[in-house]
């Protein structure tokens, strides 16, 4: 993924911040760190990031990456981020991105493949549901105090 690309990237990743968290958009800090790992990911085996795109135009990313375990066998998965512009939904673009990430995955090793979703965001569970996954587990985080 070149400059340009992981720009347009980050464009969309901003967009789906905006949408999810109320309108709060990152940080300068946070856009610039955000565009730094995005073209970091093609210098790495265990991490990918795939777009979708209609006539031309960016409508969708998916990012990933596998894990170990320094004790326990085997490699994990983990979809970090899935998003679909509102005007591209309910076309079949997520469940291609979606199943391109878990092919990924799988292709570099993965078992277990998880994605965290936020509790509110149900109309995203009802969709990973309906794609096979299921809710197993909760996830609780401990954020940085400023």
């Amino acid at each position: 993924m070149n400059r340009d690309e992981a720009e347009a990237v980050l464009g969309l990743w901003r967009r789906h911040c905006r949408e999810a968290f109320g309108g709060r958009d990152l940080t300068d800090d946070e856009a610039a760190s955000t565009l730094t790992t995005l073209t970091r990911i093609p210098e790495s085996d265990q991490a990918f990031c795939l777009v979708a795109q209609d006539g031309g135009e960016l409508v969708g990313f998916a990012m990933g990456h596998v894990m170990g375990h320094p004790v326990m066998r085997g490699l994990a998965g983990e979809l970090e981020d899935a998003y679909v512009v509102p005007e591209a939904r309910r076309r079949g673009i997520g469940r291609v991105l979606v199943g391109r990430a878990v092919a990924w995955l799988r292709s570099h090793g993965a078992g277990t493949i998880r994605v965290h979703i936020c509790a509110d965001n149900t109309a995203t569970q009802e969709a990973f549901r309906r794609m096979g996954w299921e809710n197993d587990f909760a996830t609780f985080s401990l954020y940085p105090t400023e």
